[in-house]
Parts: C-alpha cells; structure tokens; sequence
C-alpha cells in the first residue's frame, strides 16, 4: 500500500480572506511576539506502515505561513546514539527556508503528534532562534515506536499518523547581517621562513620584525616582541602579521585562511617545558593556529608564547651566545568574504 500526505492549515477564520490575514501576520512578526490567532500545521501521512519499510531518513513537506517557507520533517524510525533498533523512536524537525542574513527569527513552537483515537496529543514546546546558519529544531525521539505502534493507543489509527506544528510566538529580529563564507582549497601552497637573530639584545624594542617573505602568493612578516606585550614582560610574543603590500591586494570584505606554526629552534640540546623526566630534545618549541586575515586584522599570534626565563636559560638551547632562530611555517588553507545584508 503506498503512502499518501494531506495537510491543514489553521490560521484564519476565513479561507477566503487568506492573503489580508497573512499580511496580519507578518506585521505581528515584525512587532509582536505573542501571536494573536493560532497558526497550525498538521500533516496527516496514510499509509505510515509503507513509509516505515523505506527505512531510516526523513519524509519532509513545505509550507508557507507569516510570510515564511517552512519545511516539517519526519524521522519515523530515529534513534539515540548508541541505541538498539528496538529501541527507534519518530522525531520531528522544523526548518525555516529562505532566510536572510539581515535577521534573525526567535521563535516558541509546539511539535505535536495527534491521538486520533481519543482527541489528545504528545506535544513538546520548543524555543529556538533561526539564523542562515542555524534553520533547523528538531525534537529527537519524540515517541517510541513501540508506543506509536500500539493498537490500544491512537497515534497510528487505519495507518495514518497525525503530526504538526503549533507556532506559538515568533519575533523577527534585525541583525547587522554579515555572513562569512570560508572556502577550503584542494590545493593548500605552503612554505617556511627561518628568521636568523644574531644579536637578540640588540633588537628593536618594543617589537621587532623579520625581512618579508612570501608564502602561497602573499607577503608575510614575523613580529617578535623581545619584552612581551601589553603588561606581561615575563614572556616573549611572536606573531605572523599579513603585509601592507599583500593587504592592499584584498577586497576589503574578504580574508585569507591560513595554519600557522611559529616556532624557536633549539641549537642545542635541552628539556621540554613542563617535562618531569628532564628528557634532553632538540625539538623546537612551538605553537600552531589558524586564522583568517583580513585587511582590518592583520596580525595574530601568541602573547605568552614562552617564558623569558626559559628562552634565556643555556641550558634549554634557544639562545645561545646572544644568536636564535625563529622559524614560521604558513599554509594557505583557502579564502573567505563576507556577504552583508
């Protein structure tokens, strides 16, 4: 036996005066965040036991309601992680299509499912903010299988279910919409530069920087603050900054991915930070991130990156007689813009 969908709307008294009453609405999103009438959705499925056989997935349907493309899905055989299959529950979801990242919607919803057979209904009341990024609530595991199954109950009666969504208050809320797109790259340029100091008391004060290099088609430079930065002059900061040159080659509402490991070598052999065993190592004490450049923020790095004492301690093997080496691995990861409201 196939499957067939029927649905009703519940949002105004008269059928034939739909449009002035959704006009209504959409006022009441604007303004309001109590609903003045009741806006119902409920999808009846015939032939529910069909669906089941198709297996796990979702069954979705869209509708319009205060001016909003909303799409309602079902998972007629969901389950918790780790579950057995005798253990699948249905679940509803709620998705708001179409929107733009100029606002936001805060919303109050109510899933239900309806007992057919004696006029009540399991109801679950959900709060969610809807955002381009953010367009789907879903209550998992709204009701076991087993309970929809049962025959004495009558959530499934003549293999149809009765399922919907009560919107109960909903508020459109403008934002200062920017949305980042970051597109990661198949082929990822990379390179390193190794920053030679031959004198570290004689560096500029209070940062010094390296030659520029280029990695990936842009101009970077290596900051080094031989004090620290703002009050803490316990620790070297190193930073990777984006140069001027490569800076004026970015449109002003996009940026530059890239992963980053900054690095002081060891020119001898000395212990790891933090290291109980005292384990003797010529491997670089380092630190990685990764961060989006953009014309307006052009630097990033680690404030605290090592303690001076332990830069300056011989026995560590990163400064010796007065000569380091800093070294900055870059990879260009991708691109990202900015697409504003």
């Amino acid at each position: 036996m196939g499957s067939s969908y029927s649905c009703f709307v519940a949002g105004s008294k008269d059928t034939n005066k739909k449009s002035n009453h959704q006009e209504e609405a959409q006022n009441d999103v604007s303004d309001e965040n109590k609903l003045p009438i009741k806006h119902v959705f409920i999808w009846k499925i015939d032939g529910f036991k069909s669906l089941l056989e198709q297996g796990k997935g979702s069954t979705n349907t869209s509708f319009e309601m205060l001016g909003i493309c909303w799409c309602l899905a079902v998972y007629p055989m969901d389950r918790m992680s780790g579950a057995t299959d005798s253990e699948k529950h249905m679940s509803l979801q709620l998705r708001a299509r179409r929107l733009h990242p100029s606002y936001m919607l805060e919303t109050k919803v109510k899933f239900f499912i309806h007992d057919q057979r004696h006029g009540k209904h399991i109801e679950r009341e959900v709060s969610h903010t809807y955002l381009t990024t953010s367009e789907r609530s879903k209550v998992p595991c709204m009701i076991p299988l087993k309970t929809l199954k049962n025959p004495s109950l009558g959530f499934l009666l003549n293999d149809s279910i009765a399922v919907g969504v009560e919107l109960i208050a909903i508020k459109k809320v403008p934002c200062n919409g920017v949305e980042r797109v970051c597109f990661i790259q198949k082929n990822k340029p990379s390179g390193s530069y190794s920053w030679y100091i031959e004198d570290f008391s004689q560096l500029s004060r209070p940062f010094a920087l390296s030659k520029p290099f280029m990695i990936g088609g842009y101009t970077w430079i290596i900051r080094l603050d031989p004090e620290g930065k703002y009050s803490n002059k316990n620790y070297l900061s190193l930073y990777l900054e984006l140069d001027h040159k490569s800076v004026s080659q970015l449109p002003p509402s996009s940026g530059v991915m890239v992963e980053t490991v900054l690095s002081i070598k060891r020119q001898s052999q000395g212990v790891l930070g933090n290291d109980p065993h005292g384990t003797q190592t010529l491997d670089p004490f380092q630190e990685k991130f990764r961060y989006n450049f953009t014309p307006s923020f052009t630097s990033w790095g680690i404030s605290e990156f090592l303690r001076l004492e332990d830069f300056k301690a011989p026995s560590n093997g990163y400064l010796i007689k007065g000569t380091c080496t800093i070294e900055a691995s870059v990879c260009v990861l991708g691109s990202e813009k900015d697409r504003s409201s």
